[in-house]
């Protein structure tokens, strides 16, 4: 999964969720904006994007 901005009509790529090597899935937006995606490994993992935050 990967990140990306919008700048004018180029999509330039954010190095969030970079570092993390498990097949990331069901990603999805709370209500409050936060993006949460669960990792498929066997520990279960979430995580937590601040997408406002991005780029800031």
């Amino acid at each position: 999964m990967k990140l990306f901005t919008l700048e004018q009509d180029t999509a330039k790529p954010l190095p969030y969720l970079n570092s993390i090597k498990e097949r990331l899935v069901r990603p999805r937006f709370t209500d409050a904006g936060t993006l949460v995606v669960n990792g498929g490994g066997n520990d279960r993992a979430m995580y937590l994007v601040d997408v406002k935050a991005l780029g800031k």
